[in-house]
């Protein structure tokens, strides 16, 4: 067996190229998951080195540590690492699809919040951003921020034209610090993968390559702001729902300027109690704009908790922090309505078909089961009046099942289940008789009916004859050009196989013994019919060329059985 026991033998977590400036990181990372009580994993995925090390040097996990349940000690382990396994948590909260309940309830505990920088570390990144300083760019700038998170901090100021703005300044190196500790998760994920063949249901690396794509695009506050500008465009006439504005002149990669909205949270407002006029307001019209987001625009805001919405003066509501939002392009709105009707059909094998549009279906799926999984589903919520039922408890069992058949669902698409689901909370506070799932259903209705649109489909077949049309123009062409070149003997046929070169060489050596074997047989037998004629010269009565003969066939034949004995295949 393999020795592990040195930390630069195993694995592309210690790769040379990095070691100097992870190795101290990487020490930290794992001395908090031992202290948090996941030794055994680690002895596992075999670092036994940083095992001994913390064993050697540090005391050993907390007493207290062993009651709690694992998804409590990884949480704990998470929210000790900082910044980017806080953001992991909450994304790992997200997906209720990839991760056992339990640990989505726990790491949906993670508060992304961080002590407040110095004063004039945020002047000196906001000149290091623009070339001025603050006082050139901003009439009034407050050095004390209005929220302090673990990758960036808010401030107010106001322009020279009196305007006041929200400035989102990105933490000085949290660039690096996150490329760090992306790279020792991307190897640890290799790890467990490789070792934990348990975990492979979960898929640690996707998990990890999905983060590195969701926390790059966070950081990117262009993207962010591009964000706002697109919802601000989908929403520009509404009169309920407020979209701040971008101050691109005060925008960049790492600062993001905005209209300051003045208002209360949603949070606040349920402390203090608010009028049942207002109550149904924000209901009837904050519902619709959730499900014009998601089926109307394709473009919707994935993290509306309470902290993230905000009521204005004048009763209406702004949405802030653009960092996560989904995308649903028109094919899987379509694939969504006809997954709903088929669910308020009954109708088994539209679902199915559905869902394989919508999610990705492993090889060996046992698709009888799953049919009986989703009867059984709907058999279970068919009789339930509408009003009786909430996102909640049917997302969580469409949940279920799609994990116990080890079905891949995409990840905009579970942002938009918890979208719903974190709604459909919110609503039900201000007005707990409200039902989501009664305003959805026409919705899905009309979706599907409008595939048979006459109009619709007319537009389609214009736009199919269009496309034939421009594909048979071109066709003679495109013939007369392809004849001239055989013609020409310019046009060649390539054949080029892939991952043959095993097979190949197997059939050439197994050719060559059967072609040795024959030899072997044929000099047997011609031995055999020499000494047989009992002709030519004789020794003690037997023909010599029939005895050299035999002689060079066992010589030939004690070769040829080596030569496989060394190959190790006997059925060669």
């Amino acid at each position: 067996m393999q020795n592990f026991s040195h930390p630069f033998s195993h694995s592309r977590i210690f790769r040379w190229r990095r070691t100097y400036r992870n190795l101290k990181r990487t020490r930290q990372i794992l001395t908090t998951f031992l202290k948090y009580g996941f030794e055994d994993v680690l002895e596992r995925v075999r670092v036994r080195y940083f095992v001994r090390w913390r064993q050697k040097f540090q005391k050993k996990p907390l007493p207290e540590v062993h009651v709690l349940h694992p998804a409590a000690r990884l949480r704990l382990a998470f929210a000790e690492l900082g910044p980017t396994f806080i953001k992991l948590g909450q994304l790992l909260s997200t997906r209720p699809d990839l991760v056992p309940p339990v640990f989505v309830r726990e790491f949906g505990k993670l508060r992304d919040e961080a002590a407040p920088l110095p004063p004039e570390v945020i002047l000196q990144q906001i000149q290091r951003e623009f070339g001025k300083k603050p006082e050139e760019l901003f009439a009034e700038f407050d050095p004390q921020p209005l929220a302090s998170a673990s990758i960036s901090q808010v401030h107010h100021a106001r322009l020279h034209d009196g305007t006041e703005v929200a400035v989102k300044i990105k933490r000085p190196n949290i660039h690096r610090t996150v490329e760090d500790d992306l790279a020792i998760l991307h190897d640890l994920a290799a790890l467990l993968t490789r070792y934990l063949p348990e975990l492979q249901l979960y898929d640690p690396m996707g998990i990890i390559e999905e983060f590195d794509k969701s926390i790059h695009r966070e950081m990117d506050f262009l993207l962010e702001a591009r964000n706002i500008e697109r919802f601000r465009r989908n929403f520009r006439t509404s009169s309920f729902l407020v979209v701040p504005r971008v101050f691109w002149d005060y925008t960049t990669e790492s600062v993001l300027t905005m209209e300051y909205l003045r208002g209360k949270k949603f949070s606040e407002l349920m402390d203090e109690g608010i009028s049942q006029e207002l109550r149904q307001k924000i209901t009837r019209e904050g519902s619709k704009v959730l499900l014009d987001q998601i089926f109307e625009h394709g473009f919707f805001h994935a993290d509306p908790h309470p902290g993230n919405i905000l009521l204005l003066p004048d009763g209406r509501l702004a949405l802030l922090d653009y960092g996560m939002m989904g995308n649903i392009d028109p094919d899987l709105r379509e694939a969504l309505s006809d997954f709903l009707y088929g669910i308020t059909k009954k109708d088994i094998d539209l679902i199915v078909r559905k869902l394989r549009d919508i999610t990705h279906f492993p090889e060996d799926l046992d698709e009888r089961r799953l049919k009986i999984d989703l009867a059984d589903f709907i058999d279970r919520y068919y009789d339930i009046p509408i009003r009786q039922l909430t996102f909640d408890q049917l997302t969580n069992d469409l949940l279920a099942i799609s994990r116990s058949h080890r079905i891949a669902i995409p990840a905009d698409f579970v942002l938009l289940l918890r979208a719903l689901v974190i709604s459909e909370g919110l609503i039900r506070q201000l007005d707990p008789d409200f039902n989501l799932i009664e305003q959805v259903r026409p919705i899905a209705m009309r979706l599907f009916l409008s595939k048979y649109d006459p109009v619709r489909k007319l537009r389609h077949m214009l736009t199919f004859l269009e496309e034939s049309e421009e594909l048979l123009r071109q066709l003679p062409t495109d013939i007369q050009r392809i004849l001239q070149k055989m013609k020409a003997g310019e046009v060649t046929v390539r054949f080029q196989h892939e991952n043959l070169e095993e097979l190949v060489s197997e059939m050439e050596s197994t050719s060559t013994r059967l072609s040795f074997s024959l030899i072997i047989g044929a000099i047997i037998v011609g031995s055999a019919l020499i000494i047989l004629a009992d002709k030519g010269p004789k020794f003690l009565g037997v023909s010599v060329l029939g005895l050299l003969g035999f002689l060079l066939a066992g010589v030939m034949g004690f070769w040829l059985v080596i030569q496989i004995l060394r190959s190790g295949r006997l059925h060669s």
